[in-house]
């Protein structure tokens, strides 16, 4: 049996501000369908958020046709030390760790050390410092600990990577990554703490570890620009957008050219929430994936054009209950049936971090977007050696 703690409440785990349900919680409560987990809690810093969180619940609940209590908790007004204590007391064998990047750290070094397996919602961390120490503890601990990247598991990406490990596209030229994102992301749904993070930390951080994840290959050198305009005149000191090109290595020794243009500004009455495209260019051919027009768009009255993304976490309707489906969703899914594996003794961990993204591949992104974030802090606009 496994008892799961959920630490953030945020859109990413019950949907606040976006929609009814989130793919974490859904995820988790369908999970329990073929997994056996007896317990699950949800720990938010702000007691409000209480009464989205159990609409969440009951909403899943419905569609899914099941009966799954999850307990709430809010972590304000709590003495100091009370989480140390709660997590003594509850003796969870794994943890979601959904919170602020700059909570990361220290919300995943206490459950470490208490030896609870853990899936971190990306960024690791935004320190390279930070993510070495969390990926020693996690060995010293033996916990199972792996960062949420979650376009591993889509299938765009996993035809992409596997078109390259055949050779189909020659030796590597270049990556090309455009990701933009909605301005009430910044302005509206992370508020409270856009001005610590920037959108290459939270969104460019995924394309770092995908190149990663399909090449093998390690960045060498990065050369960054950034650019604030429209952010810091709505009073959040952050950056409107960020550019960076990088240089990487292949074991072989073969080098390729990335750029990566990053935005969070784009208006709201775009049409998809993320617009984000990828293009691989070899000497013997190309591959361009446009993964926000997925071939699906809606027009209605409420919502106005959009384009639906289905691939990512969607609610199918297969008769008598629905289902959640998604890369999205597997990522969440696939953690939840690898700790399974480890309590039930089926599985060892480093068995699992030979194919999975664990905190120590986690330190090749962390260390890209360190150096991003010291470049962009000191204006430094000359090469960056990693």
């Amino acid at each position: 049996m496994m008892k799961l703690l959920i630490l953030g409440s945020g859109m990413y785990v019950t949907g606040r501000g976006n929609a009814s349900t989130g793919t974490i919680l859904s995820s988790v409560i369908q999970s329990g369908k073929q997994l056996a987990i007896s317990e699950i809690h949800i720990l938010s810093k702000r007691a409000e958020s209480a009464d989205h969180v159990h609409s969440s619940i009951q909403e899943t609940n419905r569609r899914l046709g099941t009966d799954v209590n999850v307990q709430f908790l809010a972590m304000e007004d709590k003495a100091e030390g009370w989480f140390d204590s709660y997590l003594d007391d509850e003796g969870f064998d794994a943890v979601i760790v959904s919170l602020p990047d700059h909570l990361h750290y220290s919300y995943g070094k206490i459950c470490l050390e208490k030896g609870i397996h853990m899936l971190m919602v990306k960024p690791l961390t935004p320190s390279l410092k930070e993510a070495e120490d969390l990926q020693n503890t996690a060995a010293e601990k033996n916990c199972y600990a792996a960062v949420e990247f979650h376009k591993r598991w889509d299938e765009s990406n996993l035809y992409m990577k596997g078109r390259i490990k055949e050779g189909a596209l020659g030796e590597l030229l270049y990556f090309d990554v455009n990701y933009s994102q909605r301005v009430s992301i910044p302005a509206e749904t992370f508020k409270s703490w856009a001005d610590k993070t920037n959108i290459f930390q939270y969104l460019g951080v995924h394309y770092v570890d995908l190149i990663y994840f399909m090449t093998g290959a390690i960045p060498k050198t990065l050369h960054v620009y950034g650019t604030k305009k429209k952010l810091i005149a709505m009073g959040i000191d952050t950056w409107d957008s960020v550019h960076v090109s990088s240089v990487w290595q292949g074991s072989n020794g073969q080098e390729f050219y990335a750029h990566f243009n990053l935005n969070w500004i784009d208006h709201k009455q775009t049409t998809a929430m993320s617009d984000q495209r990828i293009s691989v260019v070899g000497t013997e051919g190309r591959i361009d994936a446009d993964q926000k027009n997925r071939g699906i768009q809606e027009v209605s009255g409420k919502t106005g054009a959009q384009s639906i993304n289905p691939y990512f976490s969607t609610w199918i309707d297969n008769g008598d209950y629905m289902s959640l489906n998604g890369y999205g969703v597997k990522s969440i899914e696939q953690f939840l049936v690898d700790v399974d594996s480890i309590l039930n003794g089926s599985t060892s961990i480093s068995d699992l971090e030979k194919s999975r993204p664990s905190f120590n591949e986690g330190l090749i992104s962390t260390a890209f977007i360190e150096a991003v974030n010291n470049a962009l802090a000191t204006n430094n606009q000359n090469t960056i050696e990693l």
